[in-house]
């Protein structure tokens, strides 16, 4: 999410937050997809209280990140733990979505917020897979998983880098299908500690197959569109 310092404004209205965030966002009308608008009118209730009470996107970035990082420990505890870092994970994902709306709503977006957060996503789903390698998931599933990662982002950076007007471009391996995944591998070894091998092996399959095909629908886009 990009965010400019202009100094203390008003904060945003509701329509002017989804105006807003359709420009930032390769002009998507948030009414384009039926999970969409409800997300984000979320995401303005919970960033709005934040605002007002002079909460910075900084920080609710940060704690998304540290929420990441304990759910680590909260896999690493087996048994019925992982569940509760199934719940921190999904409190790490709506704070990710929060930090942004705070930086719209109170109009204080700038280019190093855009920096902190895209490294701050990356850190998180370094952390996700943090807790797939603890539970047992195989190492070299993991690594793939996240070379994939980080290639696809590295591509997509680059490629706007490049100039390419819209960076808008989804695949099948977008920050949702991340979070998905991890809570798939740390809710079902919560709910069946003794068949978490086979929890993170096929949440491990079904992974690499995402993460693999959706850099590969990426790098087709960007062959196409970087010509």
């Amino acid at each position: 999410m990009l965010r400019r310092s202009t100094g203390p404004t008003s904060p945003l209205g509701q329509a002017n937050y989804f105006a807003r965030w359709s420009e930032l966002h390769s002009k998507i009308d948030p009414a384009s997809t039926r999970f969409l608008a409800p997300w984000l009118r979320s995401m303005y209730s919970l960033g709005r209280p934040l605002v007002a009470r002079g909460v910075s996107p900084h920080t609710v970035t940060s704690v998304g990140v540290a929420l990441a990082v304990s759910a680590i420990a909260a896999s690493a505890a087996g048994s019925r733990w992982p569940l509760l870092a199934g719940f921190i994970i999904l409190l790490s994902a709506v704070a990710d979505g929060v930090d942004g709306a705070v930086a719209v709503i109170g109009q204080s977006e700038s280019r190093w917020g855009y920096v902190l957060d895209t490294v701050a996503d990356r850190c998180s789903e370094l952390c996700f897979l943090g807790c797939a390698y603890v539970l047992g998931a195989p190492p070299a599933f993991v690594v793939a998983i996240a070379a994939l990662t980080l290639l696809q982002e590295s591509a997509r950076a680059r490629a706007a880098a490049a100039g390419l007007d819209e960076i808008g471009i989804l695949t099948v391996w977008e920050r949702p299908s991340r979070v998905i995944v991890a809570l798939v591998v740390t809710i079902g070894c919560g709910l069946a500690p003794g068949a978490t091998v086979l929890v993170t092996l096929m949440s491990s399959v079904v992974g690499v197959g995402l993460a693999l095909i959706g850099f590969v629908q990426l790098m087709v886009v960007l062959r196409r569109r970087l010509r």
